[in-house]
């Protein structure tokens, strides 16, 4: 009865407020409006189908979830809450379409991305403390060209990690970097500006005509790196990159 009168709600409602959705069955929607979600509660429900995209969520608690294969292109999500402190967990976002996702203001620790199409996903005032990225594509292939797009701004992804990924032309700014993990990730034409990049792992990544300026290096290791041609950086972050190939730095 309880998942009939939520479903039949969010059919008229185009949505639903303060309800609790765990354990709701979204695929039951059989719908094409753009579905809006506030204040809503969700625990321990795996979320499949293409009834989200383009949904907007603000305010939410979604704990301990999983994304299985869920289309969420274009789905905005403001202020909500992917962390489940009682549990120590995160969400899962497994084997979906986020393209053009956007999260404003989220707190997404801990949580995992795993073999995502993730073109032009946006996070925005997130905290992102150990979420983890595997195989996942921010690419779009448009005619003979792939074309690649991320952001991350203001951002806390201490611990974060995010090896082995294509970050090529991504825009990292303002953000918090310490201890990530960015083993052979790419970042050729990347922008992370103003932002902690403090003993962040970076084993055989490629920084060519990254644009680092802004940023602290301290404990950046150019003998680490696969390649740095061209890379930017601040006149008062030199001495970390020459230190790190032997030069001693005099005031």
């Amino acid at each position: 009865m309880k998942q009939k009168a939520t479903l039949q709600e969010i059919l008229t409602e185009g949505g639903c407020r303060d309800r609790d959705l765990s354990g709701f069955d979204f695929e039951l929607i059989d719908d094409d409006q753009e579905l809006t979600f506030e204040d809503c509660l969700l625990r321990n429900t795996r979320i499949k189908g293409d009834v989200l995209v383009a949904s907007t969520w603000t305010g939410c608690d979604i704990h301990a979830c999983d994304f299985a294969s869920a289309e969420l292109r274009e789905a905005v999500f403001q202020n909500c809450n992917f962390f489940s402190a009682e549990d120590k967990r995160g969400v899962e976002f497994r084997l979906g379409d986020m393209a053009l996702a956007r999260f404003t203001n989220c707190n997404l620790s801990l949580a995992l991305f795993t073999g995502c199409d993730a073109y032009d996903v946006a996070f925005a005032g997130c905290k992102l403390l150990g979420a983890q990225f595997d195989s996942t594509d921010f690419s779009r292939k448009l005619g003979r060209k792939n074309y690649n797009a991320v952001s991350f701004k203001d951002c806390s992804l201490q611990d974060a990690l995010l090896a082995d990924l294509n970050l090529s032309s991504c825009e990292i700014r303002d953000c918090d970097l310490t201890g990530a993990d960015l083993r052979k990730s790419r970042l050729v034409n990347a922008s992370l500006t103003n932002s902690e990049l403090g003993f962040a792992t970076l084993t055989g990544a490629d920084f060519s005509c990254a644009n680092l300026t802004g940023s602290n290096l301290q404990g950046f290791d150019l003998t680490d790196v696969k390649a740095y041609a061209s890379m930017n950086i601040s006149a008062d972050q030199q001495h970390h990159l020459l230190n790190s190939i032997g030069i001693e730095v005099s005031p």
